[in-house]
């Protein structure tokens, strides 16, 4: 099943850039899958759309409390880590 998908600009800092072509060159080198910039944030988007839902279902702080990308990305690292600890 494929998405429809609609095209938005994302700046990024060339440190975030950077890191995404290394994900996706040890993706290509572990699997030989060829996944873009693109599809990587995609990814991390819905990860993200994911551990809001988790936050607003109560298992987690909330994202929709975070006044900046700072305490966006301390809340959503703080979950992640979190979740890992329980599985």
């Amino acid at each position: 099943m494929s998405e429809q998908l609609e095209r938005v600009q994302l700046m990024l800092s060339r440190e975030l850039s950077d890191w995404l072509d290394q994900l996706a060159s040890e993706i290509r080198e572990q699997t030989g899958a060829h996944v873009s910039r693109s599809e990587i944030t995609r990814a991390a988007l819905k990860t993200l759309r994911e551990v809001h839902r988790l936050g607003t279902a109560g298992c987690f702080g909330s994202l929709a409390v975070c006044k900046s990308c700072a305490e966006l990305t301390v809340a959503g690292v703080v979950t992640v880590r979190s979740a890992a600890q329980q599985h």
